[in-house]
C-alpha cells in the first residue's frame, strides 16, 4: 500500500478511479488553470486570487505565484481524524484546477490546488469550496494529498439535486503504482464521503497487473436524497511480450469485486458492505 498512511481503509471507507456513464449527464471539459489571476467565471470583479484570500488573509501576489501565511486552524485530511494538513510558515499557491458542483440544488465552486512545490507526498494538495453566488464564500476546505500527484475528476450526479466528485492519489515505486480515490460530496456547505479505495497496478516480468474501478448510480429502493453507488474494481491480470528473459507465467485472469453505497438518514453518512473489496485488498496484500 502507501508508503504512508496504511491505516486509511480501516480510517474510512472511500474510493474510485475511473468513472463509467452515468446516464445521459454529459461531464463539462476540465479547465486547468496555470494563472492564480484568472478571472473567476460569472464573477468579473473577483480573481482566483481573491477567493483564496479567505483562506490566507496576506496573500500577495509575484506574477503567477501567491504567498502568505500559512493558516493557523487546522484544516482536516481526507483520512479523517486524527490526520490534518501540514503547513511551512509560509504557504504558496501557483496551479490550480477548478469545477463546479450542485450541493442541495445550490452550486459550489471548487478549487484544487497543492501547497508549494510538493516535493513529497505528504505536502498539502487543497479542495477548497465556495459559495456560488454574488459574494463567494468560502464554505469548506479539506487537504486531499495522499500521493506524488493528484488529480480532480468531473462531477457526477448522484441525486435529484445533488453531485459528487473524485479526487485522485498516485504513487509510483519500483513497477508498482498505487492509488487512492476519495469520492466527496458536499452536505449542508460541508464536505462528506462517499467512499473509497486504494488500487495497485505492478508490471512484472511478463506479466501486468491493473485494476480500475467503474461507478454506477441507481434509485434507492425507499425515498431517499441519494441514490445508491455500486462502485466495482476491475482487477485484470495479462501476459506481456516484454523481452523479459524469465516470464512468470502467470495465467490471465479478469475478476470483479463490488461494493453497493447506500445512504443511511439515521447517521447521515453512506454505508456500504465491502466484504469484497475487502478480499482484494488482502489479495493485493499478499502478491508478489
Amino acid at each position: 500500500m502507501f508508503p504512508i498512511r496504511r491505516a486509511w481503509t480501516t480510517l474510512l471507507a472511500l474510493t474510485l478511479s475511473t468513472i463509467a456513464a452515468f446516464g445521459a449527464e454529459t461531464a463539462p471539459p476540465p479547465f486547468t488553470y496555470t494563472d492564480i489571476n484568472t478571472v473567476v467565471p460569472g464573477h468579473p470583479e473577483l480573481r482566483y486570487s481573491d477567493l483564496l484570500r479567505q483562506l490566507v488573509p496576506d496573500l500577495r501576489l509575484n506574477e503567477t505565484i501567491a504567498t502568505g501565511t500559512a493558516p493557523t486552524q487546522p484544516i482536516p485530511h481526507v483520512m479523517g481524524k486524527p490526520f490534518v494538513a501540514h503547513f511551512d510558515t509560509t504557504v504558496s499557491f501557483a496551479s490550480f484546477e477548478t469545477r463546479t458542483i450542485q450541493s442541495e440544488g445550490a452550486n459550489r465552486l471548487l478549487i484544487l490546488t497543492a501547497v508549494g512545490l510538493r516535493t513529497n507526498p505528504d505536502d498539502p494538495v487543497l479542495l477548497l469550496a465556495f459559495s456560488d453566488d454574488a459574494s463567494p464564500k468560502l464554505l469548506d476546505v479539506m487537504d486531499v494529498s495522499m500521493g506524488d500527484t493528484v488529480t480532480i475528476g468531473q462531477p457526477f450526479r448522484i441525486g435529484a439535486h445533488d453531485q459528487a466528485i473524485v479526487t485522485s492519489s498516485d504513487y509510483a515505486n519500483e513497477g508498482q503504482t498505487q492509488s487512492a480515490d476519495a469520492v466527496l460530496f458536499m452536505r449542508n456547505g460541508k464536505f462528506s464521503s462517499v467512499g473509497g479505495f486504494f488500487r495497485t497496478g505492478t508490471l512484472l516480468c511478463g506479466f501486468e497487473r491493473t485494476q480500475t474501478l467503474d461507478l454506477t448510480t441507481q434509485k434507492p429502493l425507499a425515498a431517499a436524497p441519494y441514490d445508491d453507488i455500486k462502485v466495482t474494481i476491475n482487477d485484470i491480470g495479462r501476459p506481456l511480450k516484454d523481452g523479459c528473459a524469465q516470464p512468470l507465467g502467470l495465467a490471465p485472469y479478469a475478476d470483479q469485486y463490488s461494493a453497493l453505497y447506500q445512504w443511511n438518514a439515521a447517521t447521515g453518512f453512506f454505508d456500504g458492505d465491502t466484504a469484497e473489496i475487502d478480499k482484494l485488498k488482502d489479495l493485493n496484500d499478499t502478491r508478489q
